[in-house]
Protein backbone atom coordinates (compact mmCIF):
# COMPACT_ATOMS: atom_id res chain seq x y z
CA UNK A 1 0.00 0.00 0.00
CA UNK A 2 2.66 2.03 1.28
CA UNK A 3 4.50 1.63 -2.66
CA UNK A 4 1.70 2.71 -4.48
CA UNK A 5 0.82 5.67 -2.54
CA UNK A 6 4.38 6.64 -3.51
CA UNK A 7 4.11 6.24 -7.22
CA UNK A 8 0.87 7.56 -6.86
CA UNK A 9 2.68 10.63 -5.05
CA UNK A 10 5.50 10.32 -7.73
CA UNK A 11 3.25 10.27 -10.65
CA UNK A 12 0.74 14.02 -9.57
CA UNK A 13 4.65 15.70 -8.93
CA UNK A 14 5.53 14.87 -12.56
CA UNK A 15 1.82 15.91 -13.71
CA UNK A 16 2.62 18.80 -11.53
CA UNK A 17 5.97 19.43 -12.82
CA UNK A 18 5.14 18.73 -16.44
CA UNK A 19 1.85 21.24 -16.18
CA UNK A 20 5.09 23.84 -14.92
CA UNK A 21 6.88 23.54 -17.75
CA UNK A 22 4.18 23.51 -20.43
CA UNK A 23 2.88 26.96 -18.66
CA UNK A 24 6.53 28.59 -19.15
CA UNK A 25 6.61 27.27 -22.29
CA UNK A 26 3.75 28.94 -23.18
CA UNK A 27 4.53 31.72 -21.21
CA UNK A 28 7.92 32.08 -23.40
CA UNK A 29 6.24 31.45 -26.46
CA UNK A 30 3.71 34.82 -25.86
CA UNK A 31 6.41 36.89 -24.48
CA UNK A 32 8.33 35.63 -27.33
CA UNK A 33 6.20 36.80 -29.98
CA UNK A 34 4.79 40.04 -28.06
CA UNK A 35 8.49 40.84 -28.55
CA UNK A 36 8.76 40.28 -31.92
CA UNK A 37 5.47 42.42 -32.48
CA UNK A 38 6.90 45.30 -30.73
CA UNK A 39 10.18 44.99 -33.00
CA UNK A 40 7.81 45.18 -35.71
CA UNK A 41 6.13 48.51 -34.79
CA UNK A 42 9.03 50.51 -34.32
CA UNK A 43 7.92 54.02 -34.27
CA UNK A 44 4.08 52.96 -34.29
CA UNK A 45 2.05 53.05 -31.33
CA UNK A 46 -0.10 50.42 -30.60
CA UNK A 47 -2.99 48.65 -27.93
CA UNK A 48 -3.59 45.69 -26.22
CA UNK A 49 -6.28 44.42 -28.58
CA UNK A 50 -4.23 44.94 -32.03
CA UNK A 51 -1.60 42.56 -29.78
CA UNK A 52 -4.28 40.22 -29.12
CA UNK A 53 -5.22 40.02 -32.52
CA UNK A 54 -1.92 39.52 -33.50
CA UNK A 55 -1.13 36.88 -31.50
CA UNK A 56 -4.61 34.81 -32.34
CA UNK A 57 -3.56 35.20 -35.98
CA UNK A 58 -0.39 33.74 -35.43
CA UNK A 59 -2.28 30.82 -33.85
CA UNK A 60 -0.97 31.75 -30.52
CA UNK A 61 -4.40 30.85 -27.98
CA UNK A 62 -3.98 33.78 -25.19
CA UNK A 63 -6.42 36.04 -23.19
CA UNK A 64 -6.46 39.49 -23.25
CA UNK A 65 -5.78 39.30 -19.69
CA UNK A 66 -2.02 37.71 -20.12
CA UNK A 67 -1.44 39.91 -23.28
CA UNK A 68 -2.06 42.90 -20.39
CA UNK A 69 0.33 41.21 -17.57
CA UNK A 70 2.97 40.85 -20.35
CA UNK A 71 2.66 44.29 -21.47
CA UNK A 72 3.00 46.01 -17.70
CA UNK A 73 5.88 43.55 -17.22
CA UNK A 74 7.44 45.03 -20.07
CA UNK A 75 6.42 48.72 -18.78
CA UNK A 76 8.24 48.03 -15.87
CA UNK A 77 11.28 46.82 -17.72
CA UNK A 78 11.18 50.00 -19.86
CA UNK A 79 10.99 48.35 -22.92
CA UNK A 80 8.10 49.80 -23.76
CA UNK A 81 6.32 53.21 -22.72
CA UNK A 82 2.46 52.67 -21.67
CA UNK A 83 0.37 56.18 -22.70
CA UNK A 84 -2.80 57.58 -22.99
CA UNK A 85 -3.21 60.74 -26.04
CA UNK A 86 -6.52 63.28 -25.64
CA UNK A 87 -7.97 61.48 -28.48
CA UNK A 88 -8.18 58.13 -26.99
CA UNK A 89 -9.68 56.41 -23.52
CA UNK A 90 -7.85 53.31 -23.33
CA UNK A 91 -3.74 52.97 -23.04
CA UNK A 92 -1.28 52.45 -26.29
CA UNK A 93 2.41 51.74 -25.57
CA UNK A 94 5.34 52.06 -28.04
CA UNK A 95 8.66 50.76 -28.03
CA UNK A 96 10.63 52.91 -25.86
CA UNK A 97 14.11 51.93 -27.82
CA UNK A 98 16.65 54.35 -27.20
CA UNK A 99 14.20 57.26 -26.52
CA UNK A 100 13.52 55.37 -23.47
CA UNK A 101 13.60 59.17 -21.44
CA UNK A 102 10.19 59.81 -23.01
CA UNK A 103 9.29 62.06 -19.68
CA UNK A 104 11.73 64.87 -20.80
CA UNK A 105 10.44 65.64 -24.59
CA UNK A 106 7.29 65.90 -26.64
CA UNK A 107 6.02 63.83 -29.10
CA UNK A 108 4.49 64.26 -32.59
CA UNK A 109 2.41 61.48 -33.41
CA UNK A 110 0.99 61.31 -37.36
CA UNK A 111 -3.21 60.50 -37.67
CA UNK A 112 -2.43 58.59 -40.47
CA UNK A 113 0.19 55.98 -40.00
CA UNK A 114 0.55 55.87 -35.92
CA UNK A 115 3.84 57.00 -36.34
CA UNK A 116 5.91 58.42 -33.23
CA UNK A 117 8.69 61.26 -33.48
CA UNK A 118 10.12 62.20 -30.67
CA UNK A 119 11.02 66.23 -30.25
CA UNK A 120 14.49 67.26 -29.11
CA UNK A 121 14.49 68.17 -25.72
CA UNK A 122 16.07 71.38 -26.22
CA UNK A 123 12.88 72.33 -28.55
CA UNK A 124 10.74 70.55 -25.69
CA UNK A 125 12.39 72.60 -22.98
CA UNK A 126 11.58 76.24 -25.16
CA UNK A 127 8.00 75.07 -25.29
CA UNK A 128 7.53 74.15 -21.92
CA UNK A 129 9.51 77.71 -20.55
CA UNK A 130 6.73 79.32 -23.05
CA UNK A 131 4.05 77.84 -21.58
CA UNK A 132 5.06 78.07 -17.99
CA UNK A 133 5.89 82.12 -18.49
CA UNK A 134 2.83 83.42 -20.51
CA UNK A 135 0.04 80.82 -19.19
CA UNK A 136 1.36 79.43 -15.87
CA UNK A 137 0.61 75.72 -17.36
CA UNK A 138 3.18 73.23 -16.36
CA UNK A 139 3.17 70.83 -18.95
CA UNK A 140 3.95 66.85 -18.48
CA UNK A 141 5.61 65.16 -21.40
CA UNK A 142 4.72 62.19 -20.84
CA UNK A 143 1.47 62.49 -22.24
CA UNK A 144 1.90 65.35 -24.57
CA UNK A 145 1.47 64.44 -28.61
CA UNK A 146 1.05 66.93 -31.09
CA UNK A 147 -1.10 65.02 -33.32
CA UNK A 148 -0.52 65.81 -37.51
CA UNK A 149 0.78 64.21 -40.68
CA UNK A 150 4.42 63.05 -41.08
CA UNK A 151 6.69 63.85 -43.81
CA UNK A 152 5.89 60.49 -45.67
CA UNK A 153 2.02 60.44 -45.22
CA UNK A 154 1.95 63.72 -46.79
CA UNK A 155 4.09 62.71 -49.52
CA UNK A 156 1.60 59.67 -50.22
CA UNK A 157 -1.51 62.77 -50.46
CA UNK A 158 0.16 64.56 -52.67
Amino acid sequence: VAMVHEQVAKRIVNIRLNGENMQREYHTKVSQELERYIAKQKEQSFCAAEVYSYMTGQGIAVNLATIYRNLDRLTEKNVIIKFKTASSDSYLYRAAGETCNCHAHLHMQCKECGRIIHLEEGYTDEIISHLMKTYGFKLECDDSFFGGVCDKCKGIKK
